[in-house]
């Protein structure tokens, strides 16, 4: 029985881990093909007085950086990026407007 039990338990961690590594290796490939876009900084306000910070207007989308540099941090700031969608929400104003969450996966000042 415990041989069963240490064999169930070594089977899961061993998917787990698994799991873990295609996880970071897709998210390494999406970076090396994706292609840098044009935007631009904006900063709306402090999100405490009901603004949405630092934000990126690109291609008629507001996007909610969750990794903006400090050195990036200028409105109206003209930058070439690339970046990936996270899974975070973010909602900000008293419309609890909602904005698409992305990491930065690489940024420069156009």
């Amino acid at each position: 029985m415990q041989k069963k039990t240490a064999s169930f338990i070594f089977f899961l961690l061993l998917l787990v881990v698994s799991y873990a590594c295609t996880k970071q290796a897709s998210s390494l490939a999406t970076a090396e093909n994706s292609q840098a876009i044009v935007g631009k900084v904006l900063y709306t306000g402090s999100v405490a007085a009901d603004g949405c910070g630092y934000i990126i207007s690109a291609k008629g989308k507001r996007l909610k950086p969750v990794n903006l540099d400090q050195a990036f941090r200028q409105n109206g700031l003209d930058i070439l990026f690339t970046y990936q969608v996270s899974n975070q929400e973010f909602s900000c104003g008293m419309q609890a407007t909602k904005l698409t969450t992305v990491d930065i996966l690489s940024i420069k000042k156009r």
